[in-house]
């Protein structure tokens, strides 16, 4: 069971850690398209949620 839950943090810090990633990559451009401005909030939506999922699995340790 532990090691499900440190597979499952992993993979959940490895997403967030690319979601991030790509969250500087846009904020590095001097204007975004609309699909990339779609994008930018996706992801700002997603890293919010991993970060809940991080913090609830990590309580479960």
């Amino acid at each position: 069971m532990n090691s499900d839950v440190e597979s499952a943090l992993d993979r959940l810090r490895n997403d967030h850690r690319r979601a991030e990633e790509r969250l500087k990559e846009l904020e590095r451009h001097l204007s975004l398209s609309s699909e990339e401005q779609l994008e930018q909030a996706r992801l700002k939506k997603q890293k919010l949620q991993l970060k809940d999922e991080i913090r609830s699995l990590s309580a479960k340790r």
